[in-house]
């Protein structure tokens, strides 16, 4: 279980702008780890010797994203698949007419974004891994969020979605929009998975960039590009090299055109749990990688960032990578 906690000074309430607590968090897990190799800080207690209080808001099971409203109140995910509505005067309400959510490892409910255009369309973004017949796949999906009377997302609808589902985590989710509001970037992880990552047919181990309707945008690396009609699935492997003879388990036959090249703005990611735009308008990702190897990446149109053919890590089980030194062609983490 988890824990939204305030941060204040000593003896009074404050609000506080959104670097300011990020920067206080991360300042709270740098003391917490240096101190406690394993915490949860859910747990942690008011410390003194902080430069701030330390307030329990509200209790979560397995909270996953923040998205801060315009009044200050709160849209909080939860993996096991709940959006709340909490404030932080300690109320937390369930959302009403959120998907359901293929809860397994680390797949389930996964972000909560505010539209571009939140101050006049009340639209919510929601990412998250969607049941299906055979395990589940990455879904984009958007609603109408009203608050009077009962909370919920009126109208939801799926905007995008993984093809074909199938097993393993490491799902992505995470969106960002451009700064002009036109455009979102959605990243997808490779679902433990590996080789397909590097396939420019498959739409797992990308960085997309569509439009708000969940369509290709124009001016894409590959805009206009159509991806193999039929493409192979497989179940997560032992390892990179495992991988590379994983056996087919079945195959997905697109009912039109594969819009997968057509959606890409980078490619070959592992895990890729963070995306932002600086203040200078340059896109970076914060990757999850293989033992010893999580990256940030300086995210740049039509570039290959390697995954799974290098990496800084190794497998978790021992089985080595090649370093990205041995490959020129492909782009190296910062």
């Amino acid at each position: 279980f988890g824990a939204l906690r305030c941060l204040g000074s000593p003896g009074r309430q404050v609000n506080i702008p959104m670097t300011k607590l990020i920067a206080a968090g991360l300042l709270m897990a740098l003391l917490t780890s240096a101190a406690h190799a394993q915490t949860n800080a859910g747990e942690q207690k008011p410390d003194p010797n902080l430069p701030f209080n330390i307030t329990k808001v509200a209790s979560f099971d397995l909270p996953w994203r923040i998205a801060f409203l315009p009044d200050g109140r709160m849209l909080v995910t939860e993996k096991v698949g709940r959006v709340d509505l909490v404030t932080p005067q300690v109320a937390k309400t369930e959302i009403a007419g959120v998907p359901p959510s293929y809860v397994e490892g680390h797949d389930g409910m996964l972000g909560v974004f505010l539209s571009p255009h939140y101050a006049t369309d009340h639209n919510v973004y929601l990412t998250y891994v969607e049941p299906r017949h055979y395990g589940g796949g990455v879904a984009l999906g958007r609603g109408k969020l009203v608050l009077d009377g009962k909370p919920r997302l009126e109208g939801f609808k799926v905007l995008w979605r993984q093809v074909p589902t199938g097993k393993g985590g490491q799902p992505g989710g995470q969106i960002a929009f451009s700064r002009d509001g036109k455009y979102l970037f959605l990243t997808l992880g490779d679902r433990q998975r590996f080789t397909p990552a590097q396939d420019p047919s498959q739409p797992v181990g990308k960085i997309l960039r569509l439009t708000l309707d969940g369509k290709p945008a124009p001016g894409n690396p590959w805009a206009g590009k159509v991806g193999a009609r039929t493409i192979p699935l497989i179940d997560p492997p032992a390892d990179t090299e495992a991988a590379k003879t994983a056996p087919v388990v079945s195959t997905y036959t697109f009912p039109g055109p594969n819009l997968t090249p057509a959606e890409t703005w980078a490619t070959g990611f592992r895990t890729p749990y963070g995306l932002a735009f600086a203040p200078d308008g340059r896109l970076w990702e914060l990757e999850h990688g293989p033992r010893g190897g999580d990256e940030l990446n300086l995210i740049q149109p039509g570039k290959n960032y390697g995954w799974p053919l290098v990496s800084y890590g190794v497998n978790y089980d021992g089985v080595p990578i090649p370093s990205p030194d041995t490959r020129p062609d492909l782009t190296k983490p910062v």
